[in-house]
């Protein structure tokens, strides 16, 4: 725990959340996350004009359209009219 709030600037697919910079580092040191992939927003933000990139959430079998500001997490159309339906999102594909 942090003792003052640190921006996440990269987020575990796996896990799906957010990360700041010392916990993602911490987090790919840890033996039972070692096969976890981290990944800086801005990297996702460029990979994502070139490669589809599926929603993390279980059974929702969608290509990611955005990213929910407020939660800092990727998201499908499903997820955002759902879950995140009153959050700030961010489109990436028209």
């Amino acid at each position: 725990m942090h003792k003052q709030e640190e921006e996440a600037t990269y987020f575990c697919s796996m896990c799906d959340i957010p990360l700041c910079t010392e916990c993602a580092h911490g987090h790919t040191q840890v033996k039972m996350f070692k096969t976890h992939t981290v990944t800086s927003y801005r990297d996702v933000s460029m990979s994502m004009m070139t490669v589809d990139v599926g929603c993390p959430k279980p059974g929702h079998d969608q290509p990611v359209s955005g990213f929910c500001a407020d939660c800092k997490v990727l998201l499908c159309p499903t997820c955002a009219t759902t879950d995140h339906r009153t959050h700030q999102y961010v489109c990436y594909r028209v």
